[in-house]
C-alpha cells in the first residue's frame, strides 16, 4: 500500500522499488479531471519505515487506522534491511512509523498475498509467494511458498497455520464473511526469465481458472473445487490479477497477463457460493488494460490504482467502476464511471489514461482516505476510516 515499482526515470520501462507515500482524500469533493495528490513522506526508512518495497502487502488492523506492512522486495542497496522477523506498522492519522519483531514467523517473500480473516480481523492470513534474491535469499534458485501463516496484529505473534494443496504466487486472494480464504489464479511454479518468452512453457505455470482454491479458517481444511461458467463467462488462465469482494458478496476479477504476458483488461464475477464465473455487460469507457495493479471496494465502487501495461510500461491513472445490486425488478449493474490521472508532486505517469469527458465533482460517501503509489507498477490503494 505504501511503496511499490516506479520507472527508474521518466518515459523509461525499467522500474525500482521506491518508498514514496501519496494520499488522495476521498472524503471531500474535488474535480475528477484534475484531482490534489498529496505527497506526505518521500522516505519511509528515515522516519522508521521499511525500505522501499515492491510486491508486499498491507492489512489494515482492527483500529482502522492503522497497517501492517509486511514481505516484499527491494533493490540491492536495501535487501540487508528486509528480516523475516520485522513488521513494519504505519499510522493513517499521524503519518507515523514504529516497528514489531516477532521471532518465529514466516519466510521472507514476495508476490504473496495478505486477507484479514473475517471472524477475528485483528488477523491476517498469509499464503503463498515466491523467496528470492530480492526478498534477501541468498540461493540462486528461487523458492515458492505453499504455507498459510496467521499475523495476530494485537500482540503481534505468527501462527503456523497449514500447509496449502500446493505452491502459488501473483494469485488473488479474497476472504468471504464466513471466514473462507479464496484462491484465485496465479502461478503454479516459478518460470526462469530464459524461458518466459515461450508462451507453452508459461502456460503450463498458470493455475487454472477454473480450480478454485478455498481454505477455512475456522476448520485449517483446504479444498480445491471446480468452477464453472457458461462458454465465454470463465476467465483465461493469468496471473497479476485482482479480485474483490463486493457488497453483495460477490467476487470482481479484473486484469492481469496471460499466457502470452499480453496485459487484459476484462471483468470477470465469481459467485463463492455456487462457484459459477459469469461475464456481466459493463458499460462506459473501459481503462487501459493492466496486470499487477491493486483494486478495493469503495462504497459500491472498484477503484483500481496503477499496474504495468504493454511493454511494462507503468499505468499512472486510477479507474472507477461503479456497481449496483441486483434488485427484483433488475440485475446488478457494472459502468466504467471515470478514468483519472492525479496531479501532484513526483507523480509519473508514462503512459496516463486520458482524462475522461465528464467534469466536475467526484466524491465517495463514506469517508474513506486513500493511499498509494500512483505510477508504480505494483501502485496501491488502501481505504481506511478515518
Amino acid at each position: 500500500s505504501l511503496g511499490g515499482n516506479a520507472p527508474s526515470a521518466p518515459a523509461s520501462t525499467d522500474v525500482v522499488p521506491v518508498s514514496t507515500h501519496y494520499e488522495l482524500d476521498l472524503t471531500v469533493s474535488f474535480n475528477i479531471s484534475s484531482p490534489a495528490l498529496k505527497v506526505t513522506s518521500t522516505n519511509f526508512t528515515a522516519t522508521g519505515g521499511p525500505p522501499p518495497l515492491a510486491y508486499h502487502t498491507s492489512s489494515l488492523r482492527d483500529d482502522n487506522n492503522s497497517l501492517v506492512i509486511w514481505g516484499g522486495g527491494t533493490s540491492d542497496g536495501f535487501v540487508g534491511q528486509l528480516t523475516p522477523d520485522t513488521v513494519w506498522v504505519f499510522y493513517a492519522k499521524n503519518k507515523s512509523w514504529t516497528t514489531a519483531k516477532i521471532p518465529v514467523g514466516p519466510k521472507p517473500r514476495r508476490h504473496h498475498t495478505a486477507v484479514i480473516n473475517s471472524t477475528d480481523p485483528s488477523w491476517f492470513d498469509v499464503y503463498g509467494g515466491v523467496q528470492d534474491t530480492a526478498t534477501g535469499f541468498t540461493s540462486a534458485a528461487p523458492v515458492l511458498q505453499n504455507s498459510v501463516w496467521g499475523c495476530d496484529t494485537d500482540a503481534f505473534t505468527w501462527a503456523n497455520l497449514t500447509a496449502g494443496p500446493g505452491e502459488r504466487y501473483q494469485h488473488a486472494a479474497v476472504m468471504t464473511p464466513n471466514g473462507t480464504m479464496i484462491v484465485i489464479g496465479g502461478l503454479q511454479q516459478y518460470i526462469a526469465a530464459a524461458a518466459n518468452a515461450s508462451a507453452a512453457v508459461l502456460a503450463q505455470a498458470l493455475a487454472p481458472m477454473n480450480s478454485i482454491g478455498m481454505y477455512n479458517s475456522k476448520t485449517g481444511v483446504w479444498a480445491s473445487m471446480a468452477a464453472t461458467g457458461a462458454s465465454g463467462s470463465t476467465p483465461a488462465d493469468r496471473a497479476g490479477h485482482t479480485a474483490v469482494m463486493t457488497e453483495d458478496n460477490k467476487i470482481l476479477v479484473y486484469g492481469g497477463y496471460d499466457e502470452n504476458n499480453q496485459p487484459l483488461g476484462d471483468l470477470f464475477i465469481l459467485d463463492p457460493l455456487t462457484l459459477t464465473w459469469t461475464k456481466p455487460n459493463v458499460t462506459g469507457t473501459p481503462p487501459s488494460s493492466r496486470f499487477f495493479h491493486t483494486a478495493n471496494v469503495v462504497d459500491g465502487q472498484m477503484v483500481i490504482v496503477g499496474g504495468s501495461g504493454s511493454s511494462n510500461a507503468a499505468r499512472g491513472d486510477v479507474a472507477v467502476l461503479t456497481t449496483s445490486k441486483a434488485t427484483n425488478d433488475a440485475p446488478p449493474t457494472y459502468v466504467w464511471s471515470g478514468t483519472f490521472v492525479p496531479k501532484g508532486s513526483e507523480v509519473r505517469a508514462p503512459q496516463p489514461s486520458p482524462s475522461p469527458s465528464q467534469q466536475g465533482s467526484h466524491a465517495m460517501k463514506k469517508h474513506v482516505g486513500f493511499m498509494g503509489i500512483v505510477g508504480a507498477v505494483v501502485a496501491a490503494l488502501l481505504v481506511v476510516a478515518m
